[in-house]
């Protein structure tokens, strides 16, 4: 097949697959997404009105019952990039990886200690571990229709060898997001929020917030924000 005409396929039929009615339901959910977090997360500081340091370590722990931003502070939307797409695919047989990795281009490879093969990709800059049962799993893209790429380029990759592959079961098992916000009193915000909030500074420095399901949140105490979900 024509590497160009693949190309064009992916484009259009992969890179802009999602309707209208997607991104409005996509719209909906951030809104939602939104809905759940705390106050507390939706402040951002004015560097201009001061320092972007932590509160006095000293000052009453008591949390504050009124939702009024204090001194210094605005609200404002977040900023959220993905830095990790996690997925998953079928390819429909059994793969020989020494073979794979004997006859094709950027491999990582070492049975002795992984029973899988590494498959690197630069446009898209991803990896896809490749399984001798033929299920493969995508990481390294920051957005989901790249991670569809580079698993399909992968597929079409091993089956210019000579196997059988057909691409099934395509699913987004994880996806990973940063942001930051100002800095935070982690025990402040534990006390206010005890039902969703786990936080224990000596097992572990940052705080777990569990209320959004299916969303991992983590809060560390400089207003990093790691948001781990599907």
């Amino acid at each position: 097949m024509d590497e160009n005409a693949l190309e064009r396929f992916f484009d259009k039929y992969i890179a802009n697959e999602y309707t209208e009615e997607e991104n409005m339901e996509e719209e909906n959910d951030e809104d939602e997404f939104f809905r759940l977090l705390p106050d507390e997360l939706l402040l951002y500081y004015n560097p201009g009105q001061g320092e972007t340091s932590c509160p006095d370590p000293h000052a009453d722990l008591n949390p504050p019952t009124n939702t009024v931003p204090p001194e210094g502070y605005y609200r404002a939307g977040f900023t959220i990039k993905i830095s990790n797409v996690m997925s998953t695919a079928n390819l429909g047989c059994n793969l020989d990886l020494g073979f794979i990795a004997r006859n094709t281009w950027n491999v990582e490879w070492n049975p002795k200690t992984f029973y899988r093969l590494n498959l690197r990709f630069r446009k898209p800059r991803a990896t896809v571990s490749v399984f001798s049962k033929g299920c493969v799993v995508c990481f390294g893209c920051e957005c989901l229709e790249e991670s569809k790429v580079a698993t399909r380029r992968c597929a079409r990759k091993i089956q210019k060898l000579g196997f059988p592959v057909t691409f099934k079961n395509f699913k987004i098992k994880n996806i990973v997001a940063n942001t930051r916000i100002a800095p935070l009193r982690l025990d402040q915000m534990a006390l206010a929020h005890k039902e969703t909030c786990s936080y224990d500074p000596e097992l572990f420095p940052s705080l777990f917030y569990n209320r959004i399901p299916g969303i991992s949140v983590t809060i560390g105490h400089n207003g990093g924000i790691a948001l781990i979900g599907n």
